[in-house]
């Protein structure tokens, strides 16, 4: 379906039941859907391009360059580098650098965004109860390309260009470190339980990290002749989806076996086409249905495909 006005960079699932979706364009608006019907039902303008959304059971976030907009969460309090303020219907923070994205703790309490530029203080940790915002790295440990908050456990997964580094934020130590074999990192997600990494590269491949086996790869593959923009594991079934520029979405089989004794398991199975490439970029990111076994894909040439078994 017809999107945006250019690029949509972000799109987000409600995590009950799946039934609004929220993309976030190029055009600087963002818009809520309705994944039965696909209809716009209502559409928030930001004052910028927004490059991530980030649906919450508590809230709803939206995202837009140097902007973090809350909808309807208490505030009372700012301060630090971080300014917290209430602007009509929702909460902004103002931050001190660009952000190129923004995820959720489980529990909906904390938020983690990345900014664009190579700096220390590019991760912030985010607390809505408290309206409070802090750094937890004050060094340089690479250009961060994306991070994760672990599902259950206070750590917090940390991708730059070529590694990752598992973090303990109760304690404010490193847990592990994990090498690639990525050039350059594009997208991460862990699964369920916070034990396995998938990760995407520019560099066409991607990898499956195994924490609990080796801090390197157990899987490697490169199925992509283009740069990978996003991965999504789906919560209830045995999915995987990694989409490129290439203008296609791999669809892997993914079994994560409990049994310590058995392998797990990874068979490519599905590759789906639905976007145009646009000044050579096409698929920009995906997300799985949270009870359907539907894929969801935003591309750069304005439009949100979903794909259904």
């Amino acid at each position: 379906m017809r999107a945006h006005v250019g690029q949509v960079r972000s799109i987000s699932v409600e995590p009950d039941r799946g039934e609004l979706l929220v993309s976030g364009g190029e055009d600087g608006t963002v818009r809520l859907w309705m994944m039965d019907s696909g209809r716009c039902i209502k559409t928030y303008k930001v004052g910028g391009p927004v490059t991530s959304v980030a649906f919450c059971p508590l809230v709803f976030v939206i995202f837009s360059p140097f902007d973090v907009h809350f909808l309807k969460v208490p505030i009372e309090e700012s301060d630090g580098k971080v300014n917290w303020r209430r602007i009509k219907d929702r909460i902004v923070l103002e931050m001190p650098n660009e952000v190129r994205k923004v995820v959720w703790h489980a529990k909906g309490d904390y938020l983690a965004s990345v900014a664009v530029d190579d700096i220390a203080t590019s991760v912030y940790i985010h607390q809505m109860s408290r309206a409070r915002s802090q750094c937890p790295f004050t060094k340089r440990k690479g250009h961060v390309q994306s991070v994760a908050f672990h599902p259950s456990l206070p750590r917090l997964f940390v991708a730059t260009k070529i590694h990752v580094r598992v973090y303990d934020l109760a304690r404010c130590q490193l847990v592990k470190k994990c090498i690639t074999g990525i050039k350059h990192i594009g997208a991460m997600v862990p699964d369920v339980q916070g034990e396995n990494l998938f990760v995407g590269g520019l560099d066409r491949k991607f990898v499956w990290l195994d924490l609990q086996l080796s801090s390197k790869p157990w899987k490697s593959f490169k199925h992509h002749s283009s740069a990978i923009r996003g991965v999504a594991y789906h919560k209830r079934y045995p999915l995987l989806a990694t989409v490129s520029d290439d203008g296609t979405a791999m669809v892997y089989y993914a079994r994560i076996h409990v049994d310590l004794f058995k392998d797990n398991e990874i068979y490519p199975v599905k590759r789906l086409r639905g976007h145009t490439a646009v000044n050579g970029l096409s698929m920009l990111d995906a997300i799985w249905h949270p009870t359907q076994p539907w894929l969801i894909t935003a591309g750069a040439d304005g439009t949100i495909a979903l794909f259904s078994y």
